[in-house]
């Protein structure tokens, strides 16, 4: 048959993929159902939908949750937690992307990921990170503060730092710190503030949250990202007990945007206290040496 001819309809890919979804929806598999495996693959949304793929003897589906079905969890969910969900076949029309959409979520084995020995030797053998951490300097003239601008953490760091006698210049880079867009906008962060070379250290901060929030700081892109960096990277993610790979990697770590803050002032203030000190024990000395010599010039008088 004529591929030019009118019997051939021209169908956009929005078309297409509204034809693929029509297909699944009118299926028999469209019934609700129950199934069960590990997550993988996990992340949160900025609009708080969580998407991941389950796992089971080999195969693997995506898998949604609206931020409404989230909000009745009893308890979150996260990476490497085996899970059974109840929900039905479904397909995202924009990327004819199949996919379970969930309506129920229970917990059979809970196993949240953490970074461990081996994660960092991993590194190292890739030759990511060498373990050799940079010098944060005394004398800061400019820090660079990553973190969303709708984070709390951005003004705690401010007030704190300057509430602490922090006097250095502070240039706020915006990046969002949760969700599949996170790494990238935190890596391209760090490596124009390292290109345009005007900063004596970078901040990476982010209040506490879920941990399941909390893992894009686990993602290679931002954790490569702090390793190539030739300016200090100082992080400060989550609370006391949470943990990253990038607070792994990073040259010094606190445990909250305060303690942050509080740490760069200092670092400033104790060496404007030195300078003092140095000033005053020259100003001692030239004192104590005038009067040796007006001393020594009224003995010679007296002779």
């Amino acid at each position: 048959m004529d591929k030019e001819s009118e019997e051939f309809k021209f169908r956009t890919i929005e078309d297409v993929n509204s034809h693929i979804r029509d297909i699944v929806d009118d299926a028999a598999y469209d019934d609700p159902f129950w199934t069960s495996g590990l997550i993988s693959e996990y992340q949160i949304s900025n609009l708080g939908h969580e998407y991941f793929r389950i796992e089971s003897d080999g195969c693997s589906i995506h898998c949604m949750v609206s931020k409404k079905v989230r909000q009745n969890q009893k308890k979150l969910i996260a990476e490497g937690m085996e899970i059974e969900i109840f929900g039905r076949v479904a397909v995202y029309a924009r990327t004819a992307q199949l996919q379970i959409k969930v309506e129920e979520i229970n917990i059979l084995k809970e196993e949240i990921y953490e970074p461990t020995v081996a994660d960092l030797q991993q590194l190292k053998a890739k030759g990511i990170w060498t373990g050799k951490q940079q010098v944060l300097p005394q004398n800061l003239q400019k820090i660079a503060l990553i973190t969303s601008k709708y984070s709390k953490g951005k003004q705690d760091f401010i007030d704190d730092y300057r509430k602490s006698g922090g006097q250095a210049e502070i240039k706020f880079v915006h990046a969002v710190v949760q969700g599949k867009h996170a790494p990238k906008q935190i890596a391209q962060a760090i490596d124009r503030i390292n290109s345009e070379a005007e900063c004596d250290a970078i901040a990476i901060v982010r209040g506490g949250g879920d941990k399941a929030i909390l893992r894009v700081f686990d993602d290679e892109m931002i954790v490569k990202a702090i390793c190539r960096s030739k300016i200090p990277v100082i992080t400060s993610i989550g609370h006391n007990e949470d943990h990253t790979l990038s607070d792994e990697v990073a040259d010094y770590s606190e445990n909250n945007p305060t303690a942050v803050a509080t740490y760069l002032a200092k670092l400033s203030n104790e060496l404007a206290e030195s300078q003092t000190h140095l000033q005053l024990n020259w100003i001692i000395y030239a004192i104590g040496i005038t009067i040796i010599v007006l001393l020594l010039f009224l003995i010679a008088q007296s002779l």
